[in-house]
């Protein structure tokens, strides 16, 4: 049997990374209780293995009924407090999901049914072993110290999302915290493999996916928005603000543990749900190659095959650029390419490089079709 390894050890100390080092691939007859604490809310569900997955099943309840629980989730989280990602980068992967749950039956109401995983510290939290009652409470949402986690999201016209949400901050007078902030992003289904990077120090994210494809950035009220970026079908990344290290310190020491599990019947679904991982990984940090995005994607229209009608913004503008190829783009009004060069490179002004003259010029959509042409010093119309 293949047995969950974590870097405990103090000997390890030179090595940040072999401290974090995690897997757990749930061949055991049984969650390991001497890496997981286990909890269900209320009873209402099981936890176990079964051929090399973990099962995590919540019992659906009648939403209308006041004397039931609505929201119950069965979770684990590790004993160990030690993975901080403001000490060192890591990656957390989830590899060969399988969802058995049907979609909520109410259609007005949120999501009830999903997958979840949260990095970070819950309310009360001052380390040492976990139990049942944080392993059912420890999730992705609001009300944390300081905690980072997302959500596989099924809804009631079965669709699928993706949730970030970003938690923490200071107690206000009455005891209560900020409510998390968050992105979702649409999922074409449910995806087999989810891989979450976390950069503490540049306060930095990103989610991989495989088995389904973003299709579109639904709600975006992360406190840095403009910093999330939707690379690809499968990559998506942005910037927290309300994880801090400090919020997950206890006199002195950072507790930080990883938490995961199934959530359901907060307004009812049709049946139990049952969510199955065959692993989960902590690794080091390896974010992957972010494609460029281009300057010119405010200028969007709603079918984006390409084009982009700076005009639409600025006047006249620059006209039509082409863009699909960023930082390759052809311009319509000077019939050539030109390189965008990254360095502050924004929508409202650039260096480019024209290799229709073999030089490089500088514009801005507010310059109305003109450009400073560094070859000639002089200011040019495309």
């Amino acid at each position: 049997m293949r047995s969950a390894c974590l870097g405990f050890a103090v000997a390890l100390a030179g090595s940040a990374t072999a401290q974090i080092a995690f897997v757990d691939e749930f061949d055991g007859d049984a969650i390991d209780t001497a890496v997981w604490a286990t909890g269900v809310t209320g009873g209402y569900g099981s936890i176990g293995t079964f051929d090399g997955w973990a099962i995590f099943t919540s019992l659906a309840l009648n939403p209308n009924d006041s004397t039931q629980l609505k929201d119950i989730r069965a979770g684990i989280v590790t004993h160990a407090t030690h993975f901080n990602p403001f000490a060192e980068p890591f990656e957390v992967v989830y590899s060969d999901l399988f969802y058995d749950m049907a979609a909520p039956t109410v259609a007005d109401k949120a999501p009830s049914v999903s997958f979840y995983s949260g990095i970070g510290r819950y309310a009360g939290d001052e380390g040492g072993p976990a139990d049942g009652a944080k392993a059912s409470s420890f999730g992705a949402g609001g009300g944390y110290p300081g905690a980072l986690g997302f959500q596989v999201l099924r809804f009631f016209n079965d669709t699928w999302r993706l949730q970030v949400l970003d938690s923490g901050g200071p107690e206000n007078e009455q005891g209560g915290r900020p409510g998390p902030t968050q992105i979702q992003v649409q999922l074409s289904g449910p995806p087999t493999k989810v891989v979450l990077g976390i950069d503490g120090t540049n306060t930095f994210f990103y989610v991989q996916i495989e088995g389904a494809e973003f299709t579109n950035l639904l709600v975006n009220n992360l406190k840095k928005k403009e910093s999330v970026v939707l690379h690809s079908p499968t990559l998506v990344s942005g910037e927290f603000a309300q994880f801090e290290e400090q919020y997950i310190t206890v006199s002195g020491t950072p507790i930080s543990r990883i938490s995961a599990g199934g959530y359901s019947a907060t307004y009812g679904s049709d049946g139990d749900m049952s969510v199955e991982l065959g692993s989960i990984e902590v690794r080091a940090y390896n974010p992957p190659e972010f494609p460029a995005v281009s300057i010119f994607a405010a200028y969007a229209d709603e079918v984006d095959d390409g084009w982009q009608n700076t005009s639409v913004v600025a006047g006249t503008g620059m006209g039509w650029v082409y863009d699909a190829e960023y930082p390759y783009i052809w311009l319509h009004d000077a019939q050539g390419w030109f390189y965008v060069a990254e360095e502050g490179a924004s929508a409202s002004s650039f260096w480019a490089w024209n290799y229709n003259t073999s030089g490089w010029i500088w514009s801005s959509v507010d310059w109305n079709g003109w450009y400073w042409d560094h070859n000639t010093s002089t200011a040019m119309q495309f």
